[in-house]
């Protein structure tokens, strides 16, 4: 099987493509606002929130980021917010890309 030149090249850049498209991350799976926009960070892989959250604790959190606590205390989420999948606030949180 003979393979050419071209065809190696033509497969890595399709191969490069795919791998832009898929944005990696170093976080744990959780729900975050990032770049204004609600995200679901799940193994290892960012992607729009589509649908409103209740937790296993009560919590709630909104496509558009509004949190409402169990006691009813709505808080609106702020750039770079995240609560863990165990619906519990994380601080310091930093989105890292892998390349």
């Amino acid at each position: 099987m003979i393979i050419s030149m071209e065809a190696l090249v033509q497969a890595s850049q399709v191969m490069q493509e795919k791998k832009v498209a898929t944005t990696q991350t170093t976080l744990p799976d959780c729900i975050m606002m990032k770049d204004g926009k609600m995200v679901e960070i799940k193994n290892g892989k960012i992607q729009r929130m589509t649908a409103d959250i209740t937790f296993d604790n009560g919590r709630q959190i909104s496509t558009m980021g509004e949190v409402m606590e169990t006691n009813g205390t709505l808080t609106q989420m702020k750039e770079g917010d995240a609560i863990n999948m165990n619906g519990k606030w994380m601080e310091n949180v930093n989105v890292k890309q892998k390349k």
